[in-house]
């Protein structure tokens, strides 16, 4: 069996990779990567060259893994402390929610899966690492996202139904679905 960290470093990859045919470009937190940079990360995460990899814009968050498209919520988690891209932007999941997490303005559809697990989400400045802890930025850790997860699942069935969506997972990897189709996933 593939371990789960490395099928979604692949699915980064195959994300954040220019086709040289295709003459697209790739950029993560605003660097342009060169196609050198792209094969040295095939070599180094052992990435075969059948997956298509598709340009784009993304941002990635190396305090914690996590990554998306520039504009949108939280895609997926990998390996934290890459060196992928330039310095993460604040705005790189967009503007309004008033709360950042590693510097990140999270997106409206992690506010609502905070708020699924948390009954509340503050505005303000925090961190998360790679294991899902988190606090107030340069303060100690006072949530887990991961186990507020994990107790949601327990308690709920799994999953979690409202008006505004759907949260579930399998105590690893915690998700909440928007009703227009759009999702969130965080974990790994």
């Amino acid at each position: 069996m593939i371990p789960r960290l490395f099928l979604i470093t692949i699915l980064l990859l195959a994300l954040a990779t220019a086709v040289a045919a295709e003459g697209g470009e790739v950029r993560i937190n605003n660097k342009v990567m060169t196609s050198g940079e792209m094969a040295a990360w095939r070599l180094i995460l052992q990435i075969p060259q059948e997956y298509e990899i598709l340009p784009g814009e993304y941002w990635y968050d190396s305090f914690a893994g996590f990554w998306g498209e520039i504009g949108g919520p939280t895609l997926g988690q990998i390996q934290a402390g890459l060196p992928l891209g330039g310095p993460l932007p604040a705005d790189a999941s967009g503007r309004g929610s008033g709360t950042f997490i590693n510097g990140r303005e999270i997106h409206p559809e992690e506010v609502a899966y905070l708020l699924s697990l948390f009954g509340q989400v503050y505005k303000g400045r925090f961190w998360v690492n790679a294991q899902g802890a988190g606090g107030y930025e340069y303060g100690p850790p006072f949530f887990d996202i991961k186990e507020a997860a994990r107790r949601s699942r327990q308690s709920n069935n799994t999953i979690r139904r409202s008006l505004f969506g759907s949260t579930g997972g399998d105590g690893e990897t915690f998700y909440y679905l928007h009703p227009d189709g759009g999702s969130v996933m965080i974990g790994g």
